[in-house]
């Protein structure tokens, strides 16, 4: 284990001390929860609101014709690379350069 020192604001300290009290939390096992959810999610474990996000949804929707959910931002799924890449495939399909196998099929393509 590592220890881990972090300064903040005396009031902060106080009142996230009462609101994670609620749950039995103490900071340290708060901190330790929200660094595990961060790592687990690979995300923030909450939303941010800036401008930057909103020009990025902004963004996304105007090149691609998706919306990006508020607070879905850092989703890869998301990301330009992403939406270029579904695009591609989607013209693929609509050009017919595609191949439908079922379950059954692709399983017998297997043991081939």
């Amino acid at each position: 284990m590592t220890q881990l020192t972090i300064t903040i604001d005396d009031a902060l300290k106080t009142r996230a001390e009462e609101f994670f009290g609620r749950w039995d939390f103490d900071l340290p096992l708060a901190v330790d929860t929200w660094l595990r959810q961060t790592v687990r999610r690979q995300k923030k474990p909450f939303t941010a609101k800036t401008a930057a996000a909103a020009k990025y949804r902004e963004k996304i929707s105007r090149e691609f014709g998706i919306v990006v959910p508020e607070g879905e931002e850092d989703d890869p799924f998301y990301s330009v690379a992403n939406m270029r890449a579904l695009q591609a495939s989607f013209r693929e399909a609509d050009e017919g350069k595609f191949i439908y196998k079922t379950l059954a099929e692709l399983l017998a393509m297997e043991k081939e």
